[in-house]
């Protein structure tokens, strides 16, 4: 067949789908020893166009790599390398892409494709495993385009992923998870989240995976994406290691609450509580529950449960003689609440906010036992002490005119109509 037929017949070919032989007819044309070099370079594009479009891959391949080979100096030799070098790195071939990328690093005019190139030369180095290299690179892309954040918040994601399947490859764990956290916090969770991803589906039974779990349930977690935190809380607080197990544990609770799983809740704080009676959370929790029980309605077995505590420091006394008194008040037991609230006024007076705020409420509490002449002296002396321009000031001063007026303390004041 003629040579000038083939490119012809092959692009016949290609309207109708006809790929493999569209392609068989261009690799033909160009392998022809009576072509120019000119013309040859063209129809290797035109089949490497040709396998692109047709989504076969390792012809496309094939075809670049034989106009690297033999169209260094074309005219489009740039465009080519390019999408060389993309296919050499998709594929794995982390050396040759390499050479492909120097290459165009060295010789291309666009700021653009230096730019991409460099970046692609760090990504290289530590898919490839040198981790010397890809330190050096990245700290000198950095340094190089300090001053172009687009720049650099564009391919540092890019270097965190790719540093973190390094490490995960070589089995460091520590290391692996530093990376991962750290696009996490610089808010790139698109890179990160897949490769914890990938470490619980490699690995599911490697003790480092509950830790890979517990930073997915606290990402999810804090995106109010609590369906899916729950899983993976629960899986990692089965974990050997009573770190990871007890943050699990302890967030599985909190996430739970916030689903208003109150009863879940309960149980899996008990659950807590039981396995790490020494936690430096243990009080916090132990207030947890007693939270829980009053969202939960149980309010008479809140107040039994609080008066079973005890704090081992003034903060800890004060946290739980409020939490009993606001249980009391909820119940419109307002006799004893009057009383642990005067209780933490008096026995806590270094808790600043705590002690401000329980005068508040006990003064309410006497408006609410219908003494409003000791009501009203409370306030008074909340709004002497604190001065009336203060926060607390105001505060006692509205409850106090509320209750002069035969209104609840803490209502609203009365609106004018409107005009």
């Amino acid at each position: 067949m003629e040579i000038s037929r083939r490119p012809r017949l092959a692009a016949a070919l290609a309207e109708n789908d006809e790929w493999d032989e569209s392609l068989d007819h261009l690799a033909a044309a160009g392998s022809d020893p009576r072509l120019d070099h000119e013309t040859r370079i063209a129809i290797r594009v035109l089949e490497a166009r040709a396998a692109r479009s047709s989504s076969r891959t390792e012809r496309e391949l094939a075809a670049y790599r034989a106009l690297w080979n033999e169209a260094p100096e074309s005219p489009e030799a740039l465009e080519i390398a390019e999408r060389f070098g993309m296919m050499l790195t998709d594929h794995g071939e982390f050396n040759q892409a390499d050479t492909v990328w120097s290459a165009i690093a060295a010789t291309t005019n666009s700021d653009s494709l230096l730019v991409r190139a460099e970046a692609e030369l760090v990504y290289l180095a530590y898919a490839g495993g040198r981790v010397m290299t890809a330190t050096e690179r990245k700290d000198t892309f950095e340094e190089k385009y300090r001053r172009e954040r687009a720049v650099l918040n564009r391919y540092r994601p890019l270097f965190w992923s790719v540093e973190g399947q390094m490490w995960l490859q070589r089995e460091e764990w520590d290391r692996a998870e530093g990376i991962f956290i750290s696009a996490m916090q610089r808010e790139e969770p698109e890179r990160a989240i897949p490769l914890f991803q990938d470490l619980i589906v490699r690995f599911p039974d490697d003790p480092q995976t509950n830790r890979a779990r517990l930073r997915l349930g606290i990402y999810a977690d804090t995106n109010a994406d609590y369906a899916t935190a729950i899983p993976l809380y629960q899986a990692a607080a089965t974990d050997d290691d009573p770190v990871t197990a007890k943050s699990a544990q302890y967030n599985l609770v909190g996430v739970l609450e916030r689903m208003r799983m109150y009863e879940s809740a309960q149980q899996e704080a008990l659950t807590y509580l039981q396995r790490y009676p020494d936690s430096e959370d243990i009080f916090n929790m132990k207030m947890k529950l007693g939270g829980l029980y009053v969202q939960d309605g149980q309010l008479g077995r809140a107040v039994q449960y609080y008066r079973n505590l005890q704090g081992s420091n003034s903060e800890e006394e004060a946290r739980l003689r409020w939490q009993l008194a606001e249980a009391l008040f909820s119940l419109a037991r307002y006799d004893d609440a009057v009383v642990e609230y005067m209780k933490l006024a008096i026995l806590n007076e270094d808790q600043f906010l705590y002690v401000v705020t329980a005068r508040l409420k006990a003064a309410d509490s006497y408006a609410h036992l219908g003494d409003r002449d000791t009501a009203l002296e409370l306030y008074r002396q909340i709004i002497v002490r604190y001065g009336a321009d203060s926060d607390y000031g105001r505060v006692a001063q509205l409850h106090l005119e509320n209750v002069q007026a035969g209104r609840s303390p803490g209502a609203l004041p009365p609106q004018p109509p409107p005009r």
